[in-house]
């Protein structure tokens, strides 16, 4: 098992390029402006990859004002180093970067491209009354058929995909295990929305790109709880169970996209993952530095990962 950290936060980068972290990785999978706010980013990228440390360059989903710019940093960093892993969340940038050989390995499939209806918040209400067939189909990730994973492989030499640890996303992390896909999986949060605008930059009236890249080190709290308990909203639909209430409490936001913790306690076993698995820890999930070393030494300590 490996630990990868996922850097909000640049400035804080030699502090990280001597901690416990095998992986170092830049960017973010919902905004583009997260790795395009870097200044110099290659030579952030030259300074990790002398670290000795691996480094993943993550990307989103890339609006045509980002488009470019997403592609020279990737060449420049190719440039650098080809061992570098690349998370891609949009397909006609999958699509480009293959047509044009600009990449052709170290790809990771990231969350936007994988997801499913498990990470919604009224799931198990919309398939309870569903076959087990049927619910297999809804709640199991993109990237939970062999057929899928088979053909990206193919065609496009993807090596991993990114999963959450919900418990359809395991299963499906299962089967890409078996088709010979490196694991991965967002540690304390997964993601239960992503909007094409920022809320942050809504929310602090800023236009997003445009001096935003300090907004998303600490998150804005977001609830449904008092739309959803309000009594002549219960009167005109079902009253809410107290688990459909949970889901409704205690939502993160960065930048355009909405997490929420995970709501049990969830067990990863080594063995389901060989040793290709990894961990990754967002920056932005914690508060402070010693939060984050505490939490990767217990993961380190082995066995049986629990949330």
């Amino acid at each position: 098992m490996k630990m990868e950290l996922r850097l909000c936060n640049i400035e804080k980068l030699d502090t990280w390029l001597n901690s416990e972290f095998d992986i170092i990785s830049i960017g973010d999978e919902y905004c583009p402006w997260k790795l395009l706010s870097i200044e110099n980013v290659k030579g952030v990228v030259e300074k990790i990859i002398a670290s000795g440390k691996e480094l993943i360059i993550v990307t989103s989903f890339v609006a045509s004002a980002a488009f470019e710019k997403i592609i020279n940093i990737i060449k420049d960093a190719k440039a650098v180093s080809d061992k570098i892993k690349y998370v891609i969340n949009d397909y006609g940038l999958l699509v480009y970067l293959k047509d044009n050989k600009i990449l052709s390995k170290n790809i990771i499939v990231g969350q936007m491209l994988n997801h499913s209806l498990e990470e919604y918040l009224w799931s198990e209400d919309v398939v309870k009354e569903e076959t087990k067939k049927v619910k297999n189909n809804w709640l199991m990730s993109n990237y939970s058929s062999s057929r899928v994973i088979d053909f990206f492989m193919r065609e496009f030499n993807i090596e991993g995909v990114i999963f959450n640890k919900l418990p359809y996303n395991q299963e499906g992390a299962r089967i890409a295990k078996r088709c010979g896909c490196s694991i991965y999986f967002m540690d304390k949060y997964y993601t239960m929305a992503v909007a094409r605008k920022c809320h942050a930059a809504k929310y602090n009236n800023l236009c997003p790109g445009h001096g935003c890249d300090k907004l998303c080190n600490k998150p804005l709290l977001g609830s449904l709880e008092k739309i959803y308990t309000i009594d002549n909203m219960s009167q005109k639909f079902v009253i809410p169970t107290e688990d459909v209430l949970e889901k409704t409490k205690n939502w993160i936001i960065f930048g355009n996209a909405v997490y929420k913790e995970y709501p049990y306690p969830l067990i990863l076993k080594y063995s389901d993952y060989t040793d290709d698995m990894v961990i990754i820890m967002s920056q932005k999930y914690y508060d402070n530095d010693i939060e984050i070393n505490m939490v990767v030494s217990s993961y380190k300590e082995g066995g049986i990962i629990c949330n």
